[in-house]
């Protein structure tokens, strides 16, 4: 379904719901796969130190939208993440920084804020933080600014393959 989701976004709502899922099956296992291979690789740097997982977090950010946009294969998509991410890393530091601390600020503090200063509305303020934490989730997977800096991304990309071939 976010693949599908992706697409139809991708294409400004000219693809209809079932072409996306029609378009959206052989990307399936490449997706998962992609998926498991960022986890895995963002999890063991996490358990080395904070800030190394991080790094890898953050380079390899763009290697499931490669992998469904771009159609590259998993291990492609991460050695082009990668790549991407290193030409511009300060802005793309920025935009996931200001999108990690609103998600913080809205969903962690201001909930315990709320929570402490209404406890009668405990119950809601959990029910509430917990639904706006998944739509959240949904909404950056297909996030307009996240796919548009992946697009200026790949344009970046594209130019300096161009320029300065291998």
């Amino acid at each position: 379904m976010g693949i599908g989701t992706l697409l139809i976004v991708n294409k400004k709502g000219s693809l209809d719901a079932v072409a996306a899922m029609k378009a959206s099956l052989p990307l399936i296992v490449p997706m998962v796969f992609a998926y498991l291979l960022v986890s895995f690789l963002v999890f063991g740097s996490m358990v080395l130190l904070f800030f190394p997982g991080l790094l890898v977090l953050i380079l390899l950010s763009f290697a499931q939208l490669d992998v469904v946009l771009g159609k590259h294969k998993p291990f492609a998509a991460l050695r082009r993440s990668a790549f991407m991410v290193q030409t511009n890393f300060g802005q793309l530091f920025v935009h996931l920084g200001s999108i990690f601390l609103i998600y913080i600020a809205v969903f962690m503090i201001l909930p315990n804020i709320l929570s402490n200063a209404a406890p009668q509305l405990k119950g809601l303020v959990s029910i509430l933080s917990s639904v706006g934490g998944i739509v959240w989730g949904w909404f950056m997977a297909v996030s307009y600014t996240h796919l548009d800096v992946y697009k200026r991304q790949v344009l970046d990309y594209n130019t300096m393959v161009q320029t300065f071939p291998n």
